[in-house]
């Protein structure tokens, strides 16, 4: 908590939020590849508390751990989106999940989209991007709607 040294802000105490920049994130990163077990990983929890703290956690988490960031795509789809979220989940990190590691997940994904309504919603909102056409075809016959 701070209060304005100057006077000239909120009488009230405000909060800082810090958020690590891109530069941070890729300091960071590098720790963890060059020092393993410098830096702790994120656990599922973290990354989704992230996500919906506003902080890009999960984008990384999609290069670095895609483990962790589909089971966080899978937590964060169970709690409920408001539409604004679902595009950003959607046109984000599963796209990227897609496009980077699509062959390691679509089986998952199509499993998932078959049993799970919101999860199916969600892939509607994904586009190929980067995303193999082989992988972007399975994407388009699992969906049952594009927004």
């Amino acid at each position: 908590m701070t209060f304005s040294a100057c006077g000239c802000g909120p009488p009230f105490p405000t909060r800082q939020v810090h958020r690590p920049d891109a530069v941070s994130r890729q300091i960071i990163r590098l720790n963890r590849v060059f020092m393993p077990g410098f830096m702790p990983e994120q656990t599922v929890s973290d990354v989704v508390a992230a996500w919906f703290g506003g902080e890009h956690t999960l984008y990384d988490a999609v290069h670095d751990t895609p483990e962790i960031a589909w089971q966080a795509i899978l937590e964060i789809v169970a709690r409920g989106l408001t539409d604004k979220q679902s595009g950003l989940l959607a046109a984000g990190p599963l796209e990227d999940l897609l496009s980077y590691h699509g062959t390691q997940f679509i089986d998952r994904i199509e499993d998932e989209a078959r049993r799970n309504p919101k999860f199916n919603h969600l892939l509607g909102g994904v586009w190929q991007n980067q995303m193999p056409d082989e992988i972007w075809s399975r994407v388009q016959k699992a969906r049952k709607e594009v927004w």
